[in-house]
């Protein structure tokens, strides 16, 4: 298991401010701190529309570090950091309802210092960084000023933030490409979440939960709704839930977990309860059922990984318990704009019998299937049936487990004990617990919660399934302008196969981040070539189009995610040119993607109406994929020349570009002088360069 942090560095400026906020108002789990009156204050971006960030230039792919004491790889060689921490960014900004936008990241030469006022991500080379890491996988460091008044030439508020600090582990293994079990992007994800002033999420299969997993790589619901409340953009639609915790005797459960499930629309959110009991949440317009649980002795979540003083009182004397109990829970409609006041939750005295699990999971009415367990949410594609495995103190084959979540259920009398698998160490003697999931095929991602119970004792494991689309099948990788199998740095490529996205999307306005006018997700979909994210422009069931990144050569490991759901590798190879005519089909035959002058699209007036044929002597501009290796992910600014020999061949007549260059992503141009010897007619046209010639097949047709 891999654990990230977060700590925060307070500093009180002389001109004071009294902040009010209502105690109950945690809002999921948010950082903040009591001021000198007593009233809990969040903490809280002021740079949230242009927050930059400045990437320390020793990460670079195969970055040695002794700072843990030995030598440690800190970037596996075959990572790409800077498309890591760019898609980490991409993901928040990606939010539509919330008004938060993190600036392209800039390198600098700086490490880290808590009142440079920049925010830096840099591997920990001091004391007091590896103090403050601990055994985290990363840390993220904020520091707030806890009064009102001027630092630095700017005007804070109290619980302002002025500097964040990501400090990743020297002793740790990070990749991009699977190469070590530490996901960068996934780290930087859960960071950024932080720098944002997230706490630690109750909830297993969140992005903000404390353990670092591949899944966090996407935002859950309640991830979204904690940047959503904190930050809302005008686009924001959310209401208002409040409501109060409360022992059998009327006193106020503090710090109890509380979890809010839209069985019918997959979202669930997380929150926290305050001194008085007490919790306010903004939520999707949904009807919610609502539960609370003790972060207890032995939970996978206790109150040092939400990084509580150490004088904060939490409740722990109660069993978890739903509001209108389990078997028929109240359900509660919250609409956007509006307040819904829960009732009072009273919770079951005494402590569970039962102690939280390590999870595991393995094909559905299977027997030793199950190799590993952990304290880990679990990734399960929908549209089939799984078996989450559960061994832990007190659970046996007497249980009962109930799955609460969108389009999931537990089959009927599959709970079982698998007597094939046992485990050593804490776990040993103890029976390994089977239940069967049944999961509707979905089109986004969800978290599922598991009720385990037996006697009078409870416990939950809250979004402990993230429930994803189906698998992604990917069948072939080819240039996407032919069926050429080969793909070159930098061009367009075609990747077809099955469950690749959930509906036809281009990119849009929204997708655009400023700087880099390439998303590398849209609609939930993402393509990696060894890890490298890369510029997706279409989705559809079947087929992605996506711009290759550069520096590929050989053979290059092509995956797919699909709102979470990573297929496997498919094995494409690079090559450094393998040209193509950007081409259209029309009629029965294919045209290149060819303009006069004016800008009119060259064709075949019969076959396609508007069009006009190229007349001999004429200058025509020709659009072509894969000329030459480049840069991908990225705009062009200004064209790029050409400088190796290209020609064009129209039937058995050859031409010179008078002008040949890359004018934009994965695209060159090639202006050409149709040869006047040329005679009425369709001519076949090929490109060449460096001994590499375009597939036949594309069609010019010459006037007049």
């Amino acid at each position: 298991m891999t654990k990230s942090s977060v700590l925060t560095r307070a500093i009180a400026l002389v001109v004071p401010m009294t902040l009010w906020m209502d105690p109950a108002a945690f809002g999921y789990i948010r950082q903040s701190f009591v001021d000198a009156k007593g009233v809990v204050v969040p903490v809280q971006r002021i740079d949230n529309t242009g927050i930059q960030f400045y990437l320390n230039n020793l990460i670079v792919p195969g970055v040695q570090s002794s700072a843990s004491g030995s030598a440690v790889t800190v970037i596996s060689p075959g990572s790409d950091p800077v498309s890591a921490v760019t898609s980490a960014a991409a993901t928040w900004n990606a939010v539509a309802t919330a008004n938060v936008h993190f600036l392209p990241v800039l390198s600098t030469a700086r490490v880290i210092d808590p009142m440079d006022f920049q925010m830096t991500i840099a591997i920990g080379s001091t004391a007091s960084d590896l103090s403050a890491l601990g055994g985290a996988v990363a840390i993220t460091l904020d520091s707030y000023v806890t009064g009102a008044g001027v630092l630095n030439g700017v005007n804070y508020a109290e619980g302002n933030i002025y500097d964040s600090d990501i400090v990743l582990n020297p002793a740790v293994k990070f990749s991009t490409d699977g190469s070590t079990s530490t996901d960068l992007q996934a780290v930087m994800t859960h960071e950024f979440g932080h720098s944002l002033s997230a706490n630690h999420s109750g909830l297993l299969g969140a992005t903000m939960f404390q353990y670092a997993s591949l899944n966090e790589r996407y935002l859950s619901v309640d991830d979204v709704s904690l940047v959503t409340s904190a930050y809302p953009a005008s686009t924001a639609s959310l209401g208002t839930i409040t409501g109060k915790v409360v022992a059998s005797d009327g006193s106020a459960v503090q710090n109890g977990l509380v979890t809010m499930i839209d069985t019918a629309g997959g979202n669930v959110v997380g929150s926290l309860t305050g001194t008085d009991g007490s919790y306010t949440v903004q939520a999707p317009a949904a009807s919610y059922m609502i539960y609370v649980e003790p972060m207890a002795a032995g939970s996978i979540v206790q109150p040092a990984n939400l990084y509580f003083p150490a004088s904060t009182v939490v409740t722990t004397n109660f069993q978890t318990t739903a509001l209108g109990g389990f078997s028929a829970p109240t359900q509660l409609t919250v609409a956007a704009g509006k307040t819904t006041t829960v009732p009072n939750l009273t919770v079951t005295a005494g402590t569970s019998a039962l102690q939280q699990p390590y999870i595991g999971v393995g094909k559905a009415g299977g027997s030793g299937s199950i190799g590993t367990v952990a304290s880990l949410a679990e990734v399960a594609p929908s549209g089939q049936s799984i078996d989450i495995a559960l061994i832990g103190g007190g659970i046996d084959g007497t249980v009962a487990i109930q799955a609460l979540g969108q389009g999931v259920s537990v089959q009927p009398g599959s709970v079982r004990v698998d007597s094939s698998v046992s485990f050593g160490g804490i776990l040993t003697g103890m029976p390994l617990v089977r239940v069967t999931l049944n999961l509707t095929s979905r089109q986004t991602s969800t978290l599922a919660s598991l009720i385990i119970t037996k006697g009078q004792s409870t416990i939950a494991l809250s979004g402990v399934a993230v429930i994803v689309p189906p698998t992604p099948v990917i069948s072939s990788v080819n240039d996407a302008e032919s069926a050429r199998t080969s793909i070159v740095p930098g061009e367009w490529v075609a990747i077809y196969g099955s469950n690749l996205a959930n509906s036809y999307y281009v990119w849009a306005g929204t997708d655009f981040v400023s700087g880099n006018l390439l998303p590398v997700r849209i609609n939930g979909v993402s393509v990696q070539f060894n890890g490298t994210p890369a510029a997706v422009y279409f989705t559809l069931g079947t087929q992605i189009n996506a711009q290759a990144p550069s520096g590929l050569s050989g053979n290059v490991n092509v995956t797919v995610s699909n709102n979470g759901s990573y297929s496997a590798p498919f094995v494409a190879t690079a090559v450094p040119v393998a040209p193509s005519l950007f081409n259209y089909p029309a009629g029965s035959n294919f045209y290149p993607a060819a303009v006069h002058l004016s800008g009119a699209i060259v064709g075949d007036p019969s076959a396609l109406a508007g069009t006009t044929k190229a007349l001999p002597g004429e200058t025509i501009v020709f659009f072509v994929n894969g000329l030459a290796s480049s840069s991908g992910g990225s705009i062009v600014s200004a064209a790029v020349p050409y400088t190796n020999p290209v020609t064009l061949t129209i039937g058995t007549a050859t031409a010179t570009p008078s002008y040949a260059g890359l004018v934009a992503a994965g695209e060159y141009q090639l202006n050409v002088t149709i040869p006047t010897t040329l005679a009425p007619g369709n001519y076949p046209i090929t490109v060449s360069t460096q001994g590499q010639t375009s597939p036949s097949g594309i069609i010019l047709p010459v006037g007049p």
